[in-house]
């Protein structure tokens, strides 16, 4: 019975490292990515919205995007922007935030990802930006 109380303490730390090393999976689509706001950019695109890098070279594995967009010039003023992507009806939201900000994909984007920003209070279509590259097969 003294040797077990002598392992309970390793096996706990040994349960704890492994716990801290867990990977965690990007967020997808599926979740609304957390929104930061926008930085200035030497090389921001005219355009309220923009993505950055603006093409993919092709359609064999997804990358990373990120979505910027400012609005705080807009009229009739726009205050808190949603941003959805997927096939028309079947949007998913996938950012909310302010008039300015920024929102990174996980590794789920493609040529032809489209990004539709629309103004949370009225629901106007505030800008539709599409991914650039190939034309990729459907899935």
């Amino acid at each position: 019975m003294n040797a077990l109380f002598v392992r309970m303490p390793a096996v706990a730390l040994l349960v704890a490292t492994l716990a801290a090393c867990s990977r965690q999976e990007p967020a997808g689509p599926s979740e609304p990515a957390s929104v930061t706001p926008a930085t200035n950019t030497a090389e921001k695109p005219s355009g309220p919205a923009y993505i950055t890098p603006a093409s993919l070279a092709d359609c064999a594995q997804g990358s990373v995007v990120t979505l910027t967009w400012d609005f705080r010039t807009s009229q009739p003023p726009v205050r808190e922007v949603e941003v959805f992507t997927g096939a028309p009806g079947h949007e998913t939201l996938f950012a909310a935030g302010g008039p300015n900000g920024q929102a990174p994909t996980g590794a789920w984007a493609y040529p032809g990802t489209v990004f539709i920003l629309k103004d949370k209070v009225d629901g106007r279509e505030l800008e539709r930006v599409t991914v650039a590259g190939p034309a990729c097969p459907a899935t």
